[in-house]
C-alpha cells in the first residue's frame, strides 16, 4: 500500500542544492550570472548560512559554480574536468546491468567512430593497425594467453577513444571499458572455447578498415554486426 511507504525528509543542504540544480537547468540561473549573497539566499530559502554556504561548497566542488575571492558565486561558463569527474563517479558507483552497459558503449561508439572516420589522424591508424597487429601474435601463442588477449582488446578500444582528442569522451570511454571488463572477459573466455577469438580480432579490422577508407555511411552496419561478440 502507496500510503503507507516511510516519509522522508532530505536534508536541507540537498533541497538548496537541488533548488539551485533546478535553476541552472531551466536557464533561470544563466551561465557566468552571479548568485545571490548567502545572506540573501537564506533568507528566500529560509535555511541558516551553515546549510547555505555547504550547498555552495559543494556545488563549487563538482564545478558547477565557481567561487571569486571577496565577490561571492558565479554559475560555471564551460563544462569542466570536475563537472565529468563527478558524472563519471556517479555512473561508477552505479554501474549497471551488461544490456545497460552494452547500450552505453554502442550508443558512445556509433558517435566516436563516426566522428573519427573524418577525422582521425594517421598516427592513430597507425597505432590501431601495431595493435592488431600484437593481438595476431598473441593469437600464435599455444595455448592462447587469454589475459594479454582481453588487455589488446582493451588497449585497442582505448585507442578509439583517445583518438578523439577529447579528453571528456576519452574519460567516459575509459569508464565504459572500465564498466565492461567482466562482461569482455566472460566473451573472450566463451570464444576462446568455442575457437572463434578471430572474430574479436575481424572486428578491429573491420573498424580500422572503415576508418582508413572515411567509409561513415558503413559505421552503423559494421557496429550492429560486431556488437554480437561483446
Amino acid at each position: 500500500m502507496s500510503y503507507l511507504k516511510p516519509i522522508t525528509v532530505k536534508p536541507a543542504v540537498t533541497l538548496v542544492v537541488e533548488r539551485l540544480m533546478q535553476a541552472i537547468i531551466s536557464g533561470e540561473l544563466k551561465r557566468g550570472e552571479k548568485l545571490p549573497t548567502v545572506t540573501e539566499l537564506c533568507r528566500v530559502l529560509n535555511v541558516g548560512h551553515s546549510t547555505v554556504r555547504e550547498a555552495l561548497k559543494t556545488m563549487e566542488s563538482f564545478g558547477i559554480l565557481d567561487a571569486a575571492r571577496g565577490v561571492g558565486m558565479y554559475v560555471a561558463k564551460h563544462c569542466t574536468e570536475k563537472m565529468m569527474d563527478a558524472m563519471i563517479y556517479w555512473m561508477n558507483l552505479e554501474g549497471g546491468n551488461g544490456e545497460n552497459i552494452r547500450g552505453l558503449r554502442f550508443c558512445l561508439n556509433l558517435g566516436i567512430l563516426y566522428w573519427l572516420t573524418y577525422n582521425i589522424s594517421p598516427e592513430y591508424i597507425a597505432k590501431m593497425k601495431k595493435n592488431i597487429a600484437e593481438m595476431k601474435e598473441i593469437m600464435q601463442r599455444k595455448p592462447i594467453p587469454l589475459d594479454d588477449f582481453l588487455q589488446t582488446d582493451l588497449d585497442f578500444h582505448a585507442l578509439v577513444y583517445e583518438a578523439v582528442e577529447n579528453p571528456m569522451i576519452m574519460k567516459i570511454g575509459l569508464l565504459s571499458l572500465h564498466l565492461s571488463r567482466e562482461n569482455m572477459r566472460e566473451s573472450v573466455e566463451m570464444l576462446a572455447l568455442k575457437g572463434g577469438l578471430d572474430a574479436i580480432l575481424d572486428s578491429h579490422i573491420v573498424w580500422v578498415k572503415a576508418l582508413s577508407e572515411k567509409r561513415g555511411d558503413k559505421i552503423y552496419e559494421i557496429l550492429t554486426l560486431t556488437a554480437s561478440i561483446w
